[in-house]
């Protein structure tokens, strides 16, 4: 696992695939950790834009205030509820470390479209692993870890994230 010990969570961290990662959900993606304790892990692929903006999802909605033109992101091959990465502590349902906020409540995701923070990445579904799954691809070399940086994730386009 590199600079972290095999019982350090990665919860914060970046998964980068290896380039000879040959798993098409997988294949040349960038991984935020969300979640990473004895129970497994849980991310969201931060670099496979949908064909959705976040501007035509509220609009459906019935968001008529949206301000963030950008796409969602595909956040992993298991289905789940919309959620947002977001640098605005006041509506933080979970804070990773680095200071990057967590949310999936409804009013939370509208205020958050309506009124975009610094940082905000909405995205739809998420990736997960099994307890030792994510410990044994890394230690086959599939996965490099990376801390994450809100910053210069800000500054590259979602889809040139892995390059």
């Amino acid at each position: 696992m590199g600079f972290l010990s095999q019982k350090a969570s990665l919860e914060g961290y970046l998964l980068v695939a290896s380039p000879h990662l040959d798993d098409d959900h997988f294949q040349r993606t960038v991984v935020l950790l969300l979640q990473h304790d004895e129970g497994g892990a849980y991310g969201v692929v931060l670099n496979r834009p949908s064909g959705q903006t976040v501007q035509g999802l509220m609009s459906e909605l019935g968001v008529t205030d949206c301000g963030d033109r950008g796409p969602i992101l595909l956040g992993g091959p298991i289905p789940g509820a919309l959620i947002a990465l977001h640098s605005r502590p006041s509506c933080s349902e979970h804070t990773l470390p680095g200071g990057i906020h967590l949310s999936s409540q409804k009013g939370f995701l509208f205020e958050l479209a309506s009124d975009c923070p610094d940082f905000l990445r909405f995205f739809v579904g998420h990736a997960g692993w099994d307890v030792g799954q994510l410990e044994s691809e890394m230690g086959a070399g599939m996965w490099h870890v990376l801390p994450f940086d809100s910053e210069a994730i800000q500054q590259i386009e979602p889809g040139e994230l892995w390059e």
